[in-house]
């Protein structure tokens, strides 16, 4: 026996689509396809969200609400890298919205938590209030831009070809690559995040003991 079909709802059709484009990238993600798999008929979805971009909105905001903040009570350094380390987390696990998530204008109802925590630990950590808008636009747009490369490829380990032409290189051209040369073929991409929201928050330290 079938299981009865659940109503259609906005959330339930936000949910769907992030499952398709997390399969399909949004390239292969269409209204027919979200229709498809909601087995109804295309006209019927936009009896609750509009056009594929309010749809496309709706599924970043479902991902975005998953990003699980840190305890206030933690302390303000904890608070930031728990934050970066969570948004990081969203490529992760949905590796076709979260280009999206990068690209998108202007913000979803999802954004303000955390930009409201991160605000909140930035404040808490001494900043002037000019200080603390524009380091939480540093850490956020660090993690984001950490996992988009790392999606995407562009920050990696390296390949066998790239470490034997990394290796190949003159010692007289390029001294300083090739004195670092075993430890750049051994990067860590979690160490150089953590590394990353290290140096942030040594900063952010350094800057409210100068005032």
């Amino acid at each position: 026996m079938n299981e009865p079909r659940k109503p259609l709802s906005q959330a339930l059709i936000a949910v769907t689509a992030v499952r398709l484009i997390d399969e399909a990238e949004e390239d292969g993600f269409s209204m027919r396809s979200l229709a498809r798999a909601l087995n109804v008929d295309p006209m019927a979805i936009y009896r609750h969200l509009p056009n594929k971009d309010a749809v496309v909105r709706a599924a970043i905001d479902i991902v975005i609400g998953s990003c699980v903040l840190p305890a206030v009570s933690m302390p303000w350094q904890d608070r930031l890298r728990a934050i970066c380390r969570a948004y990081r987390g969203l490529a992760v696990a949905h590796p076709g919205v979260f280009p999206l998530l990068c690209t998108r204008a202007g913000f979803v109802p999802n954004d303000y938590p955390i930009l409201d925590a991160c605000l909140s630990a930035l404040s808490e950590a001494g900043l002037s209030p000019e200080d603390t808008v524009r380091a939480a636009s540093t850490f956020l747009g660090y993690a984001q831009g950490f996992a988009l490369e790392e999606l995407t490829g562009t920050l990696r380990p390296l390949s066998d070809s790239e470490e034997r032409e990394i290796r190949s290189l003159s010692a007289t051209d390029y001294p300083s690559i090739a004195s670092l040369v075993d430890t750049l073929a051994d990067a860590d991409l979690d160490g150089e995040f953590e590394f990353g929201l290290a140096i942030m928050v040594a900063g952010i330290e350094q800057r409210v003991s100068e005032k």
